[in-house]
């Protein structure tokens, strides 16, 4: 089951857990609390905050 928890890099909120509840775990957080960091493996920022540990700072 996916949770918030405060990212490492910007302090904002984004999940961690197995990805399959995603939208349930970030419902509570408004988008301007979100992580605001890209995927370290792709660059990309998606709807939704990379996984805990796995997000680096927007260039």
């Amino acid at each position: 089951m996916c949770k918030p928890i405060q990212c490492q890099t910007c302090l904002l909120s984004t999940w961690i857990g197995c990805g399959l509840h995603i939208p349930t775990a970030m419902a509570g957080t408004p988008k301007a609390s979100r992580c605001t960091c890209v995927d370290a493996t792709t660059g990309i920022q998606g709807e939704f905050p990379p996984k805990y540990g796995t997000g680096v700072a927007k260039a």
